[in-house]
């Protein structure tokens, strides 16, 4: 029987700020930013986040503390919330490297002529597999996290990650259903501890 490698806790803060519609989430210590569509998407998606970087973190050599240092944002605006975010993190989990034409399409939101597209200009490496042809799944990620929507406010521009991640697929319009499709790709397989929804719904 195989053994499991150790799952460990790392608790930081995150302040969640409302923006138009939306929340953005800033993790000051460890720069990191995202946004989700409410308050408690706001916090799933900083937790999906959380995990992949200290993952990352880790994978590294990094030696990350279990717990971070709260207040390091100093005062924060009004209506913000300071809010502790927990990952369950494994060292050393699996990624995925590849994802076919129509997983790819799904996530940038395009149609398949249009990935095919990118293949044949370079843009997205492939490879064939018997009848099917696999894509980069790092390119495609590359290609969803890079901003090419002049709207989208730049926020925390000094440097700030910015990625959008969750797990959740269902609900929504294409693009927050794009969105959550990339994060589950996009994330470690690792064990996770998803925010206690029940205790923000007097926030929302």
């Amino acid at each position: 029987m195989q053994k499991r490698a150790a799952v460990d806790r790392y608790l930081y803060e995150a302040i969640l700020t409302p923006y138009d519609d939306m929340y953005e989430v800033y993790f000051p210590e460890l720069n990191l930013y995202t946004q989700g569509t409410s308050l408690a998407d706001a916090a799933y998606m900083a937790q999906d986040l959380l995990t992949m970087d200290i993952a990352e973190r880790l994978e590294a050599g990094e030696d990350v503390p279990h717990i971070g240092s709260f207040g390091a944002a100093g005062a924060i605006s009004a209506g913000s919330i300071a809010m502790g975010i927990m990952a369950l993190v494994e060292a050393g989990c699996e990624r995925t490297e590849t994802m076919t034409v129509a997983e790819a399409a799904d996530i940038l939101n395009v149609s398949r002529a249009r990935i095919y597209a990118l293949v044949k200009e370079g843009a997205i490496r492939s490879e064939k597999a018997g009848c099917s042809r696999l894509l980069n799944a790092q390119d495609v990620m590359d290609r969803f996290n890079s901003p090419r929507n002049p709207g989208r406010p730049p926020k925390h521009s000094d440097g700030a990650k910015s990625v959008l991640s969750s797990t959740t697929m269902g609900g929504g319009n294409a693009r927050d259903r794009s969105e959550k499709r990339a994060g589950a790709l996009n994330q470690p397989l690792c064990a996770r501890q998803t925010p206690d929804m029940g205790s923000l719904d007097g926030h929302i």
